[in-house]
């Protein structure tokens, strides 16, 4: 990495260059996608999230270049960290990624209870390219549904299923799904 490279924290004031970065990368990544700003935000207020703590942005030049997205999950007493990195094409095979990685992996004290995950879609094809080289290997795959616009549905699917537009889809999902024959098997 370029000595006038460097890493540190997530800051508030990173928000519009987070969206930039993302708008940089998606141009050349479809399957990474942009992110809006309030989208951004949101994210980042995440319980998991703790308001970006474990975040982590590399600079370069005085420019935001790259980001490492983290947080800690306990899943049934074993801690997993989970990370997305997301560098500008522009600047890529420099090392930023490694070095967010690196950065990453000193937030905890080694432990055989720890594990590291990260989430990157299939098609996004840098990451997966970046993750292969490092020897991770796939574990499990998100289901995602891209569509250019939603319409009302007309009729229930063959297996039984509509879809409706809603105003808040957080709190009603939250709200369904504390009832137990609310489940979604894959």
């Amino acid at each position: 990495m370029n000595q006038d490279t460097h890493i540190r924290p997530l800051r508030d004031e990173d928000t519009d260059d987070i969206v930039a970065l993302y708008d940089r990368a998606g141009a050349v990544e479809p399957g990474l996608g942009p992110v809006p700003r309030l989208q951004w935000q949101r994210f980042v207020e995440l319980p998991q999230n703790q308001n970006g703590r474990d975040f982590r942005v590399a600079e370069h030049d005085g420019n935001l270049v790259g980001l490492a997205e983290c947080h800690l999950k306990d899943q049934d007493g074993r801690m997993v960290r989970f990370f997305k990195i997301v560098v500008n094409p522009a600047t890529r095979r420099r090392g930023i990624a490694s070095a967010l990685l690196a950065e990453l992996l000193s937030i905890d004290e080694p432990s055989d209870n720890l594990s590291l995950q990260s989430l990157c879609s299939c098609d996004w094809r840098a990451g997966i390219a970046f993750l292969n080289a490092l020897g991770f290997a796939h574990i499990e795959s998100e289901i995602s549904l891209l569509c250019s616009r939603l319409e009302a549905a007309s009729a229930k699917s063959p297996i039984g299923t509509t879809i409706d537009r809603i105003a808040e889809p957080a709190r009603y999902a939250a709200r369904r799904c504390r009832y137990p024959q609310c489940s979604v098997s894959l």
